[in-house]
């Protein structure tokens, strides 16, 4: 780390900031004439009262904006020589002939940078008054968008006071206006498409409570095979119960599906719900689901058992 670049904040790699070749505006820019004047009348209404001092090292009134013209500029920085005689230059010895077609050189140089310079300010400013305004052009393009979509006409959905109020008669006329509508009518296609779009969704409603009804009804049928009925059924049970085997644990816990226990591990729930979603089955004995019983009622089933034979017979 050298001493260099202390004065960029110990940052090497960046380059300072390029010096302005023109510090004050010129008299063709007409943006800071126009600040000049803004500020002009900003500070005739504003500033500090006359019973108040102002604070030291500060003017009470602000300065004026300071404007130049570029060739005046020109004149007092690099003025022309006062001996520009023949004679003289022919006198010079060759170093002093080299000095003075340098300097001249370097007053063409700096007089063509700081015309340059005035030039490219005013094209930049012209070009950031061309971009204001493009940009102002498209803020009112989306406004006035804005208002066409968000008018009566198109955007029916809102209601408005002068929707509210059109239902008020004109002056001493009995006629009221026709009131306009808060939403579009559909269509005739729209109206149909809706019609069909109900049905659907009814259709669909009562197809589910159907599958859910066959679905406790095959379920109540394979635990009616667990059914006490009659008499001997209801001894054999008992006995059961209170058998020795069953001496130690008499909380007996029953599920639809027979006597298991409720207590099972998560684990053991999660495989038979896969198999009987595999499988189409239900339960923890893996009795027969609804999906075999749609199938078999479909026919399904027997053409497939149809077609083994055939195809056994072919090979």
């Amino acid at each position: 780390m050298g001493k260099g670049i202390a004065k960029f904040g110990f940052k090497s790699g960046i380059l300072p900031k390029i010096r302005p070749i023109l510090k004050t505006p010129t008299m063709k820019q007409k943006k800071h004439i126009l600040m000049e004047e803004n500020l002009k009348q900003k500070n005739s209404k504003s500033g500090y009262a006359e019973n108040i001092p102002h604070p030291q090292g500060i003017q009470r009134n602000q300065p004026p904006m300071k404007f130049i013209e570029i060739e005046s500029q020109i004149r007092k920085t690099v003025p022309p020589p006062k001996s520009n005689s023949d004679n003289m230059t022919s006198n010079k010895s060759t170093v002093a002939q080299v000095k003075s077609s340098t300097a001249s050189l370097r007053r063409e140089y700096l007089a063509s940078s700081l015309r340059k310079e005035e030039e490219r300010l005013i094209k930049l400013q012209n070009f950031l008054e061309e971009k204001k305004q493009i940009v102002q052009e498209r803020k009112k393009n989306e406004q006035t968008k804005l208002l066409k979509s968000s008018s009566i006409e198109n955007n029916l959905t809102t209601p408005t006071l002068h929707d509210m109020l059109s239902f008020i008669p004109e002056d001493d006329n009995t006629n009221k206006r026709k009131p306009l509508p808060f939403m579009r009518p559909r269509t005739e296609e729209e109206e149909e498409i809706l019609k069909l779009k109900r049905e659907y969704n009814r259709e669909i409603i009562i197809f589910k409570a159907k599958k859910r009804r066959l679905e406790k009804l095959l379920q109540l049928y394979h635990v009616s095979s667990n059914f006490i009925v009659t008499e001997e059924q209801l001894l054999a049970k008992i006995d059961n119960v209170f058998s020795q085997k069953n001496a130690v644990d008499r909380a007996i816990k029953f599920n639809l599906f027979g006597n298991t226990d409720l207590t099972a591990d998560s684990a053991t729930k999660t495989k038979t719900r896969i198999v009987n979603q595999l499988l189409g089955t239900m339960g923890p004995n893996h009795y027969v689901g609804l999906p075999k019983v749609i199938n078999y009622m479909n026919g399904d089933s027997i053409k497939d058992n149809q077609k083994k034979p055939d195809q056994q017979q072919e090979k």
